[in-house]
C-alpha cells in the first residue's frame, strides 16, 4: 500500500473490522461503522461531489 486512499481496500481485503470507526449519529449516540460501510460512504460522497462540481464549458 503506497497511497492513503488505498487503506480501506487493503483493510477490507486483509482484516475487515465491524467497528472500524465510531461516530455520533443524529441523536448524539455513538455508532460503530464497519470498514465496508466506511468505503461505501466515501464512494457515495465522492460521486456526489464529482456530480456537483462545475462542468467545463
Amino acid at each position: 500500500m503506497t497511497r492513503l486512499f488505498d487503506l480501506l481496500d487493503y483493510q477490507l481485503k486483509n482484516t475487515p473490522i465491524e467497528a472500524s470507526f465510531n461516530g455520533r449519529n443524529k441523536d448524539g449516540n455513538w455508532e460503530p461503522y464497519s470498514t465496508q460501510k466506511l468505503k461505501d460512504t466515501a464512494e457515495d460522497w465522492f460521486c456526489m461531489i464529482n456530480y456537483l462540481k462545475p462542468k467545463k464549458q
